[in-house]
């Protein structure tokens, strides 16, 4: 399935090809931080099926309580996440 989407200020848009049947629900303390609530619907999408339309984005390395690193991406003006 195609999607886009825009982050918060308006400065990054982006496109993906995603998998419906691929998100998720997560409650890790991690993304708790992040957005607040002890849920959030997640969603991934490969590289390969991401394109940044517009706009720069940050990212760093955080590791996760099982010792895992992963990679997040976000828009430093408003702190959406990508």
């Amino acid at each position: 399935m195609k999607t886009n989407g825009v982050c918060h200020c308006g400065q990054i848009m982006f496109e993906a090809e995603i998998d419906p049947s691929a998100m998720l629900i997560c409650h890790c303390t991690s993304r708790q931080a992040l957005t607040g609530p002890a849920y959030r619907a997640v969603i991934s999408a490969s590289a390969a099926n991401f394109v940044l339309r517009t706009g720069p984005s940050e990212s760093c390395v955080k590791t996760a309580e099982s010792g895992n690193k992963r990679r997040h991406a976000f828009r430093a003006n408003c702190g959406t996440p990508m």
